[in-house]
């Protein structure tokens, strides 16, 4: 398993499928052009040169719900 999909797995339920969901969406969307990597220990996908991170944490969860 890649340092990633590590990332992922360390999720607890139901989140994990959430990201996995959307990680899955980007990626599909357009595979040529998206590039995922990880830096400061959270998954990066980057889109021709822009940035975006797929991350969760309890606070942002709370303010969700």
């Amino acid at each position: 398993m890649n340092p990633i999909q590590e990332y992922f797995y360390r999720i607890e339920e139901p989140d994990r499928s959430t990201l996995l969901f959307l990680r899955k969406k980007i990626l599909e969307s357009d595979m040529e052009n998206i590039t995922e990597t990880l830096s400061f220990g959270l998954p990066f996908l980057s889109i021709k040169r822009k940035c975006c991170v797929i991350f969760i944490t309890v606070k942002n969860i709370k303010n969700i719900t």
